[in-house]
C-alpha cells in the first residue's frame, strides 16, 4: 500500500494518524525477526476469517500492527494465544518497558474503557489497540481456547452463512417471547469510518427515545447493505395499554394542584386522590413502540437534529424511510444478506 503522510523527525509535530506509518515500519524493521513473518500472517488469517481483522469503524478488531506488535511480544502465533487465555479487560502489554507495573493502574484510567492496552512503541502516550471493542476482545480469547483445544483448518476458512427462513424468523418470534422492529433507510454516500460510528449512536438515541415512552429494547444492531442501511430493535416491551397515569403534584401545594387539575379535567378519564397526590388517567398517546418510533422520525432534518439523531443519518431519514414490526418484516428477508443479518442477529455468538 502507499500512505502518503508528512516527513517528520519525531512524533511530536505529527498533524495526522498515517504521519505514524513511517515510524511503524521502522520500528518492525528492527524488531520483527524474519522467522515471524509466517506467524504475522498466520494471525492476521485466523483473525480474517473469524471477522475481528482490521481496527476500522466497521469491524473494531486487531489492526495489522497490532497483529505485528503481538506476535513480537509473545514470540510466536501459539504463544500469542496461550497468553490471550489469561488475558482480562485493561491488559497492559509495554514491548519498550516505558512503564512500570506501578503506573499500570494509571495506564488503566488513562486508557479508561479500553479493553487491550497496547502501548505503541513508537509513541509511548498511545494505546495501539484503542480500537479494538469490547465483544472481539473476547471473542479472540474464545477463539484462541477453541484453537488450542483443537487445532483445525476450519478456523481459517471463510464461514458459510445461511439466510434465516420465514418460518424461522416466525418461530424466533414465539419462542422469545418479543417484538421486532425493523428500519430500512437509504445509505449515506459517506466512507465507513463516519457512517459506523453514527449508526451506533443512532441506536443508543433510538433505545433512549422508546425508553422515555415506556418501551424497552433489549436487542439492537444494524446491517449496512450496498445501497440500504436496515436497524433491527428487539423489544420486550412493545405495546402499552390504553390507560395512563399521570402523577401530580401535593395537594397541599395549591398554585400545583390548581395547574394540574386545569392541565387534565378535559382530557383525563378521571382525576382523583392517592394519598396526597393528585392521580389523573389519561389516554396513552402512543401504544405501540412502532407508532412512537414513526412520529419521532417523520420529522424535518431541523428538528432530527435537534432530537440528536447524527448528522448523515438525519439527512436519509428526512428524505423518508421504512418501518416494519413483527410479521411485516418478513417481507424483507427476500434481501439475502439482511436475511443473514437477522440469523446472526437471533443467534449470538456464545463468548463463554
Amino acid at each position: 500500500d502507499v500512505v502518503p503522510c508528512y516527513k517528520l523527525e519525531s512524533l511530536e509535530k505529527i498533524k495526522s494518524a498515517v504521519d505514524r506509518t513511517p515510524f511503524h515500519v521502522k520500528y518492525l524493521e528492527k524488531k520483527l525477526k524474519k522467522k515471524y513473518a509466517k506467524e504475522v500472517r498466520l494471525l492476521k488469517k485466523f483473525l480474517k476469517f473469524n471477522g475481528i481483522y482490521g481496527a476500522e469503524a466497521k469491524v473494531q478488531g486487531f489492526s495489522g500492527y497490532v497483529c505485528e506488535l503481538l506476535i513480537i511480544h509473545y514470540k510466536g502465533f501459539l504463544n500469542l494465544l496461550k497468553n490471550a487465555l489469561k488475558w482480562e479487560p485493561g491488559m497492559v502489554i509495554d514491548l519498550e518497558k516505558y512503564y512500570s507495573k506501578k503506573d499500570y493502574r494509571e495506564l488503566r484510567k488513562r486508557f479508561r474503557d479500553q479493553v487491550l492496552i497496547l502501548i505503541d512503541p513508537t509513541d509511548k502516550h498511545r494505546n495501539a489497540a484503542a480500537a479494538l471493542a469490547p465483544k472481539n476482545f473476547f471473542k479472540f480469547k474464545k477463539l484462541a481456547k477453541e484453537f488450542l483445544e483443537n487445532p483445525s483448518l476450519e478456523f481459517f476458512k471463510e464461514k458459510e452463512e445461511v439466510a434465516l427462513k420465514e418460518e424461522e424468523y416466525l418461530k424466533q418470534l414465539r419462542e422469545r417471547e418479543t417484538e421486532i422492529l425493523a428500519l430500512k433507510f437509504s445509505k449515506p454516500k459517506v466512507v465507513d469510518d463516519v457512517l459506523y460510528p453514527q449508526l451506533r449512536k443512532f441506536n443508543e438515541r433510538i433505545s433512549n427515545i422508546l425508553k422515555e415512552n415506556e418501551f424497552i429494547v433489549i436487542n439492537k444492531d444494524f446491517f449496512v447493505g450496498e445501497k440500504e442501511v436496515y436497524c433491527v430493535y428487539e423489544l420486550e416491551v412493545w405495546r402499552l395499554p390504553r390507560i395512563q397515569k399521570r402523577i401530580g403534584p401535593n395537594i397541599f401545594d395549591l398554585e400545583g394542584s390548581k395547574r394540574f387539575i386545569e392541565k387534565y379535567k378535559k382530557q383525563a378519564f378521571v382525576i382523583t386522590v392517592e394519598k396526597f397526590n393528585w392521580v389523573a388517567e389519561v389516554e396513552r398517546k402512543f401504544k405501540h413502540a412502532k407508532e412512537k418510533l414513526k412520529d419521532s422520525l417523520e420529522k424535518p432534518l431541523e428538528i432530527l437534529l435537534a432530537k440528536g439523531i447524527p448528522n448523515w443519518i438525519a439527512k436519509e431519514l428526512s428524505k423518508g424511510f421504512e418501518l416494519k414490526a413483527g410479521s411485516e418484516v418478513l417481507d424483507w428477508l427476500k434481501d439475502f444478506e439482511f436475511a443473514k443479518f437477522l440469523r446472526r442477529f437471533f443467534e449470538k455468538e456464545k463468548l463463554c
